[in-house]
């Protein structure tokens, strides 16, 4: 979380799909966990403000696996080489699976490219 940069894209993958794509507003700070997430990673967590852009087509990479493949990291990687995502919070996917998963939404979500301007 600490290593985010203003302007990074953070994608929100759940239930096998990219479901939104934010744009990070402002480095981590320090704050309490949410109630909800009980006491399993103690009371202290960080935070980092993200501006969400909802995709109205969610996508799932496994379905892109193959045009993907190539920009998986090495170490790290936020998904299998089939295409399925990993059990982490926030991993970091590097600019060439991040431009590439983004060309994707696009593709799926024309009216992205306007929403976000800003990447």
């Amino acid at each position: 979380m600490t290593k985010v940069n203003v302007g990074d894209a953070v994608f929100s993958y759940a239930g096998s799909h990219i479901k939104a794509i934010g744009v990070v507003e402002a480095t981590a700070v320090t704050r309490d966990q949410p109630k909800e997430f009980g006491d399993q990673w103690g009371k202290e967590g960080w935070f980092v403000k993200v501006n969400w852009h909802v995709l109205k087509n969610s996508f799932r990479p496994k379905y892109y696996i193959d045009e993907l493949r190539a920009f998986l990291p090495k170490r790290y990687s936020p998904l299998t080489d089939t295409g399925d995502g990993k059990q982490v919070y926030l991993c970091h996917a590097g600019p060439s699976l991040g431009a590439e998963l983004l060309r994707i939404a696009v593709d799926n979500n024309p009216e992205l490219l306007i929403e976000l301007e800003d990447l």
